[in-house]
């Protein structure tokens, strides 16, 4: 059973939970903090990522459609909105002053999915192993497969300054070992999201003529065993 909108938000809320917003005008996701609700049952965010700061206030000019995504046991909650006006002396609490912004309300999150094909979690202890390449790096990252589908691959990353500099369509190589198995390709994210102050979970789109047919034979064993254990799990 879905919780019902309110009780999203509030959890969010309560649990001071990062995500990200995102604007129509140009995808580029921002970090973000859930602070409070506002009178008018709006939200007060604030933006973690400082560098995002002066783009946010061209969105505002805009007056530009944004999207809230946050991450809560293990499901994504979304909801549309647009960026009424900041404050740069916000008080949160009588001790803690931030510069935040004002969603406009209601701020409904619900449950979303960005995926075409069915995905399935990669589970704890599968013997696995994965690390990526951003853009130019000289040096891959070594990551952990958070849940995978014909069509792409979310990892748990480290908060790692590659990782934050990933832009959505951003190019990135992968290699990926399960059970002995060997899948291989390129990909470009179609996320970023902190999950915590150290974790940052990304989603990565493959490029199908990246993956050639031992690694795509490898990647249909990998989906029918994780289709398999989450039957099971059911």
């Amino acid at each position: 059973m879905v919780p019902c909108v309110a009780d999203i938000l509030d959890r969010a809320i309560a649990g001071r939970l990062l995500g990200s917003l995102r604007s129509d005008a140009d995808g580029i996701p921002w970090q973000v903090r859930l602070l409070t609700r506002a009178v008018d049952q709006g939200l007060w965010i604030h933006a973690a990522d400082e560098n995002s700061k002066h783009s946010l206030d061209a969105i505002i000019a805009r007056g530009a459609t944004v999207e809230l995504s946050v991450a809560m046991e293990h499901e994504r909650f979304a909801a549309k909105s647009q960026i009424v006006r900041r404050d740069r002396h916000f008080w949160l609490t009588q001790e803690t002053m931030l510069n935040a912004v004002l969603l406009r309300g209601p701020v409904d999150l619900t449950p979303a999915e960005r995926r075409a094909h069915p995905r399935f979690g990669v589970p704890d202890g599968s013997s696995t192993f994965a690390q990526i390449t951003c853009g130019n790096a000289m040096f891959p990252i070594r990551v952990r497969p958070w849940d995978v589908s014909a069509g792409g691959i979310s990892f748990l990353c480290p908060r790692d300054a590659g990782i934050l500099k990933l832009r959505c369509n951003d190019d990135l190589n992968f290699v990926i070992s399960y059970r002995g198995r060997t899948i291989a390709g390129g990909g470009n994210a179609r996320f970023t999201r902190m999950l915590t102050e150290r974790i940052v979970k990304i989603g990565v789109q493959f490029h199908a003529g990246s993956i050639d047919a031992l690694s795509g034979d490898n990647l249909r064993y990998l989906l029918d065993d994780v289709a398999r254990l989450e039957r099971a799990r059911h």
